[in-house]
C-alpha cells in the first residue's frame, strides 16, 4: 500500500495537471519505444529470420547476444534494430560512467590537503 500513498503524495506535490502530463508522457514514451521494436522486428523478421528463436522471459538478453547477426547484411532497418537493442545498455553504461567520473572528480577536487 505504500506505493499508493507515494502516488497520492506525488499527486499532491505536483498537482493534477503536472501529474497527468508527467505520467501520460512517460506512458506514451514507453508505448512508442515498444512499438518501434515491434515495427522494426516485423520489417526484418527479427528474430526468426536470423536462425534463433526466443519465447518468454529473458528474451531481451538473448536478442542482445544475437544482435551481431544484424550487422552481417547491415541494411537500414537492421542497423536501426541493432541501435534500438543497444540503446538501453549503452545509455545505462554511459550514465554510470558519468556519475562515477563526477564523484571521482569531486573527491579529487575537495580532498583535504595536509599543512606544509
Amino acid at each position: 500500500m505504500s506505493s499508493f500513498s507515494e502516488m497520492k503524495g506525488l499527486w499532491q506535490t505536483m498537482g493534477a495537471a503536472r501529474f497527468m502530463l508527467f505520467f501520460g508522457g512517460m506512458t506514451i514514451f514507453i508505448i512508442g519505444f515498444v512499438a518501434i521494436h515491434w515495427w522494426l522486428a516485423g520489417k526484418i523478421g527479427w528474430p526468426d529470420a536470423y536462425d534463433f528463436h526466443c519465447r518468454g522471459k529473458g528474451c531481451w538478453l538473448v536478442e542482445l547476444g544475437h544482435s551481431y547477426k544484424l550487422l552481417d547484411k547491415a541494411t537500414y532497418y537492421e542497423l536501426l534494430m541493432f541501435a534500438w537493442l543497444w540503446l538501453m545498455p549503452a545509455s545505462t553504461a554511459i550514465t554510470i560512467v558519468v556519475i562515477l567520473t563526477r564523484r571521482w572528480m569531486q573527491r579529487r577536487h575537495n580532498r583535504i590537503r595536509p599543512l606544509r
